[in-house]
């Protein structure tokens, strides 16, 4: 960890490029943010951190078996997706759209998992207030 946070100065110190590819229908598209060093140095760093949260996670959801575990799981899997999928841009435009809902759903389960949880906490303290009286 420490050597990858190290060595992240001097990866991203590559010689950033325009790279224009000419469509079949002679229009220009321009992938410049999506082919540039910087940006796939961020998404393989990413996805080598998200990896092995993933795998953290894992063991996890398979001891408890618990739907909060299964949401954090699916969570971090659908961000994981996101970074992958951003590689796969410069080959075919629709990954674009693909990353970005994969992100938002990601997102999404981990929100709803943090609403489960407060939901859950709010119930067991009405029951514990309730004992007590």
């Amino acid at each position: 960890f420490i050597l990858t946070v190290l060595a992240l100065p001097l990866l991203t110190m590559l010689p950033a490029f325009d790279i224009t590819i000419v469509l079949p229908q002679q229009q220009t598209f321009v992938l410049f943010p999506f082919v540039n060093p910087y940006f796939q140095t961020f998404h393989v760093l990413s996805s080598i951190f998200l990896a092995y949260i993933v795998l953290q996670v894992l063991p996890n959801y398979l001891k408890n078996k618990s739907k909060l575990s299964l949401l954090v799981l699916l969570s971090f899997l659908s961000i994981l997706f996101y970074h992958v999928l951003m590689f796969a841009v410069a080959m075919h435009p629709i990954c674009f759209a693909l990353a970005h809902f994969s992100l938002l759903a990601g997102f999404g389960l981990l929100l709803l998992m943090l609403v489960k949880v407060g939901v859950d906490e709010r119930e067991r303290s009405k029951i514990k207030n309730a004992s007590h009286r």
